[in-house]
């Protein structure tokens, strides 16, 4: 099986964009701020 990052189910890393971590918790449904943060964010994400 492929390993590529594309899944919507891969959870994001620090290696990730601040877009890329906002796309996937848009498409997880997850309200963040706009003045959210990266380290923010990817708190948002493991609580995901």
């Amino acid at each position: 099986m492929p390993s590529d990052n594309s899944g919507a189910d891969v959870k994001p890393t620090s290696a990730n964009t601040v877009d890329e971590i906002k796309s996937y918790l848009d498409k997880k449904g997850i309200s963040y701020p706009t003045t959210a943060l990266k380290d923010d964010l990817l708190k948002l994400v493991g609580d995901a």
